[in-house]
């Protein structure tokens, strides 16, 4: 079978996901939860690597990948450059929205975002280097898997971002991880007083391009939500949300043979 995957640690990518199946319904979707590698931002870069491409592999035994979308920073961070030298699918890749926001004219910024993602992402580096532009990059190690943890109800992590981000007085807040899309209006209630910049749209919008550019045929339009690891709160979330805009044939799944780390 011909698929569009969408690959994250957990929910997050599901933010992009959402997105695109409102532009592009009619084709078969794999979207594939790496729940039990979660969180990737807090490993080490060669480690996240080696599980996405073994996650890739892993898929290419069942399916044919039309295209990839590494839904996620941090892949993104340390491993797309390495996918699209060794694979002949197109790979869209997630970056922090730094650019639009300075675009924007925006000159004091904050980035949220993992740990590696931070450390590793060139978008970042590159615009830390502009001497008109004040970045100031959080780290919130705990906040995607409180996000998957409380898929159903993300009101939950409501006293723990009111904590994290108290003392953040940027112009703009810039959110460098998918997870931190599905609480974009959370942080926005927050500190209504900052702008909230995140990426679901645009790399929706760009991801149909591509699918535009390459002439993908319309499929019969099947969904496959695949976790490397048992959830139920998470197999809820996707049912519900999936149901709540597109009427698909959804098939979740649990891939145990992914690899385990």
């Amino acid at each position: 079978m011909d698929i569009i995957c969408v690959m994250d640690s957990g929910i997050g990518g599901s933010s992009i996901f959402f997105e695109l199946l409102k532009l592009f319904p009619y084709y078969n979707y794999l979207y594939f939860c790496d729940n039990k590698n979660a969180p990737y931002g807090n490993k080490n870069d060669v480690l996240v690597r080696k599980i996405i491409i073994d996650n890739i592999e892993n898929i290419r035994r069942d399916y044919n990948i039309k295209m990839l979308i590494l839904a996620c920073n941090t892949a993104t961070s340390v491993s797309a450059d390495y996918i699209r030298k060794n694979y002949d699918f197109p790979v869209i890749g997630v970056e922090p929205p730094v650019k639009v926001a300075y675009d924007l004219d925006y000159k004091d910024i904050t980035v949220l975002a993992t740990l590696l993602t931070i450390k590793k992402n060139k978008n970042i580096k590159l615009y830390l280097r502009k001497k008109d532009l004040k970045i100031n990059c959080i780290a919130l190690k705990e906040l995607a898997s409180l996000i998957d943890k409380n898929c159903n109800n993300l009101n939950k992590i409501k006293p723990y971002l009111e904590e994290k981000l108290k003392n953040i007085n940027s112009q703009c807040i810039v959110l460098g991880c998918t997870h931190y899309n599905l609480i974009k209006d959370l942080i926005q209630q927050i500190k209504p007083q900052i702008n909230v910049i995140s990426c679901e749209k645009s790399v929706a919008s760009h991801s149909y391009n591509i699918i535009l550019k390459n002439n993908f045929s319309k499929l019969s339009n099947n969904i496959i939500i695949q976790l490397s690891k048992d959830d139920k709160k998470i197999k809820k979330f996707f049912v519900k949300n999936i149901n709540s805009f597109v009427q698909n044939d959804i098939h979740l799944e649990t891939k145990l043979n992914c690899y385990l780390n």
